[in-house]
């Protein structure tokens, strides 16, 4: 299942590529998309990547916890599965995407804050929506619980769609997108690196150090015993 994953990885650096190379510094460019009104442009030095769809934004001597509207994609840090799939490759994503403009344009909607406090906006580098590009990628879900306008939600649905097909990133893990966000169980319930001997559950703390590219999945304990691999000897992860 993982093999699935990592060619989508490849996937979407190759679209990365291609999108970058495809913009220029001049958001005023006629082939350019057009951002909407009441925009906020901060240089892009003023801007640190969280994850993939939040960044932190330092303007006029205050920081915002800036969260891009309408879409969600997977937990660097879930509290239960730690790294989840494709989390990573969203964050260098954006971090991409901010770094090669030397502005980005922040977009208020209909809604303006999450229940947390963030600030919600569409986010824009060259012209080009990066909220968009993420779907694109299969790198984000949308996220239908936010408002955004009738025209970009169904914008966003449509580029989802397309993704969803081509089991691109994150559809490349049958199940793992789910109406209430990302499943990363689906994947199996017990965990073990390729470099080693032992197997854990999902949800100990030690799984979650497991490097992406050694991860190996079981659907059930037996299976784990067959591979030849042994318990953990971790009591909290057997409780």
């Amino acid at each position: 299942m993982f093999l699935k994953s990592y060619k989508s990885v490849l996937t979407f650096s190759l679209s990365l590529s291609m999108l970058l190379s495809g913009c220029t510094s001049d958001e005023s460019s006629s082939n350019q998309e057009t951002s909407p009104s009441k925009n906020l442009v901060v240089p892009s030095k003023q801007i640190f990547v969280v994850a993939g769809d939040v960044l932190k934004v330092k303007w006029k001597d205050k920081e915002e916890t800036v969260h891009l509207l309408s879409i969600d994609t997977p937990d660097l840090d879930h509290p239960r599965y730690g790294k989840e799939p494709f989390s990573e490759e969203a964050k260098t994503f954006t971090a991409t995407l901010i770094n090669s403009a030397k502005k980005v344009t922040l977009v208020k909607d209909q809604q303006k804050r999450d229940q947390q406090g963030n600030l919600l906006v569409h986010v824009y580098v060259n012209g080009k929506s990066i909220e968009k590009a993420l779907l694109e990628n299969g790198l984000a879900r949308v996220d239908t619980h936010t408002a955004s306008s009738k025209k970009i939600m169904s914008e966003f649905l449509n580029i989802q769609d397309k993704s969803r097909d081509k089991k691109l990133g994150i559809w490349s893990i049958a199940n793992y997108v789910q109406s209430d966000g990302y499943h990363p169980e689906v994947q199996g319930e017990f965990i073990a690196s390729k470099n080693s001997d032992v197997y854990h559950k999902v949800t100990c703390s030690e799984a979650k150090s497991i490097q992406d590219t050694n991860k190996i999945y079981f659907k059930t304990e037996e299976e784990a015993k067959a591979s030849g691999r042994k318990r953990s000897k971790s009591p909290s992860c057997w409780q």
